[in-house]
């Protein structure tokens, strides 16, 4: 029986007054997190934006 993988996609969102390096130190935190137990295909930062 083969195993298939299954694709997600994770997005989260940060306290706008962290500053670069703590912004990078928490990405890297969650991409170690998702490489634990898998891989990830796709990295995009979609930098800071105004919430409604």
């Amino acid at each position: 029986m083969a195993k298939t993988m299954e694709k997600y996609e994770v997005m989260f969102i940060l306290r706008p007054d962290f500053g670069e390096e703590e912004t990078q130190a928490l990405v890297e935190k969650f991409k170690a997190l998702v490489e634990q137990n898998g891989t990830i295909d796709e990295l995009e930062d979609m930098g800071k934006r105004k919430l409604a």
